[in-house]
């Protein structure tokens, strides 16, 4: 069976037009339609007036149906228990759409914790915990909470999050890597690298592995693909008509794209199932 090329594009806001929702809208609409698996939706600089990743990101998911967004967020500045908070209620809103493209941290291991505890904290409920029964007065099952403490190294961190668990779980995490066997790694979902050096092991619970480059061929991405260098491709570039056209045109060799509304689904991603993480749930 032919596995699906993970198509996926991250645009830059546009100097010229940052406002221009309108624009931005078109251009996920072309791109679900021409296949891809997901737009990372990246931060903008300081001096840029375009949108914020979180906000654009929810906008875009309300006038899509099957494309993923990856929103760009540091594991600095923000408390990891936003962080969490932030990402579990755009999947909800998107339908179990969204991802988490960790920027780079200087100090590794203050990366892993804060991404241990987003996911410790997605895990504070069971799937089912909210019945919310107006006739029997219940609004969740007690059973079916799980509060996490988390102690580490920079946090210490007790939940549970204020709202259901993820419709996939855990939000999908996508980091940029090196190679793809770097360490310390944050247990990612999707890695990103910037070079074909490399063979990808073929095995179904290992991370799907995007080449980062600003274009590409059809025929060197099946290449890639046939080749173990990867499983797809994350196309650089600015969110105007003109890019978008060309990323449609790239599109247009594969396809409608992987089967699924989920990311993890598109992905070929397992949905992970709700775990403790060794961690106390003395004191509801």
């Amino acid at each position: 069976m032919t596995v699906p090329i993970v198509l996926a594009a991250l645009l830059r806001p546009d100097d010229d037009r940052p406002g221009d929702i309108r624009s931005l809208v078109r251009g996920a609409v072309e791109l679900e339609r021409a296949g891809f698996t997901f737009v990372v939706v990246d931060a903008p600089a300081p001096t840029n007036a375009a949108f914020e990743p979180y906000t654009l990101a929810a906008s875009l998911a309300f006038a899509t149906h099957r494309l993923g967004f990856a929103v760009t967020s540091a594991t600095t500045g923000l408390h990891p228990y936003h962080a969490a908070r932030r990402l579990a209620s755009f999947d909800h809103l998107s339908g179990g759409r969204a991802a988490w493209f960790v920027e780079e941290d200087p100090d590794r291991g203050h990366a892993v914790e804060y991404v241990d505890v987003a996911r410790a904290l997605w895990d504070s409920w069971d799937d089912d915990a909210f019945v919310r029964d107006v006739d029997e007065g219940r609004y969740y099952d007690p059973a079916g909470l799980h509060t996490p403490e988390y102690s580490g190294s920079y946090y210490r961190v007790r939940g549970p999050l204020n709202i259901s668990r993820p419709p996939q779980g855990h939000i999908v995490v996508i980091q940029g890597v090196s190679t793809v066997s770097a360490e310390p790694d944050l247990h990612a979902d999707v890695l990103v690298v910037d070079t074909t050096d490399h063979r990808i092991e073929r095995h179904p619970d290992r991370p799907k592995v995007l080449v980062r480059t600003p274009s590409i061929g059809a025929d060197e991405l099946v290449r890639w693909q046939r080749d173990g260098l990867a499983d797809g491709v994350l196309v650089e570039g600015t969110w105007t008509p003109e890019h978008v056209r060309e990323l449609v045109a790239i599109g247009s060799a594969f396809g409608p794209g992987p089967d699924g509304r989920r990311l993890r689904d598109r992905l070929g991603l397992a949905r992970p199932e709700r775990r403790d993480h060794a961690l106390s749930e003395a004191a509801r």
